[in-house]
């Protein structure tokens, strides 16, 4: 639910580190604990610490890309598909143009998904 906030047209403006702010980009496992040191300001050095930990959830910037550009629009199977279609035809465009870049590549799924919806006030 949150992480489909990252295709509004506000939220670079209101979260504060973008797409890569932890609280909506992340691999966090909902079924496995927290480390209890690191949420108490510390770092686990420990091993057989069998807990989440930072470096556990927090998302590379492919990690990032492949996160948003699984969210396949629409209202059909087959409208989802024209659109994870297009998406990936111009991811690869990007790239086979030279672009690596992370900030663009995410903008451009993001500018995506805006103009595939048309609709300023729905996110997904």
């Amino acid at each position: 639910m949150f992480r489909s906030f990252r295709f509004s047209d506000q939220f670079q403006g209101i979260v504060r580190g973008g797409y890569r702010s932890s609280t909506f980009s992340n691999k966090i496992d909902p079924k496995k604990p927290m480390c209890l040191y690191e949420l108490s300001g510390g770092s686990c050095n420990d091993d057989s610490c069998k807990s989440q930990h930072e470096r556990d959830y927090q998302m590379t910037d492919e990690d990032l890309i492949i996160d948003l550009a699984r969210y396949a629009e629409g209202s059909t199977p087959h409208t989802r598909q024209l659109f994870a279609d297009m998406l990936s035809a111009k991811l690869a465009h990007l790239r086979a143009s030279g672009i690596h870049n992370t900030d663009l590549l995410v903008d451009s799924i993001v500018k995506n998904h805006r103009e595939f919806v048309k609709d300023p006030t729905r996110v997904i």
